[in-house]
């Protein structure tokens, strides 16, 4: 995930909370139909199995959704 994507996503998780869908809508109309896929399964991934992120922890958190 490129450093553009990542931090969309940061900040869009930060205002919206462990929601997939309001995360989604904040950052939708600026991905790709391919990162919007991986996106959404990573975040689907992250919060049902409450493997949260943050600054600290986004490219940790991203290689263990890759390896699942």
């Amino acid at each position: 995930m490129d450093a553009v994507v990542k931090n969309l996503l940061l900040n869009a998780t930060k205002a919206c909370g462990a929601d997939v869908d309001r995360v989604l809508s904040f950052v939708e109309e600026q991905l790709t139909v391919t990162q919007y896929k991986e996106v959404k399964a990573f975040l689907k991934w992250s919060f049902s199995k409450k493997k949260f992120f943050g600054w600290g922890n986004f490219d940790e958190r991203f290689k263990e959704f890759k390896r699942k």
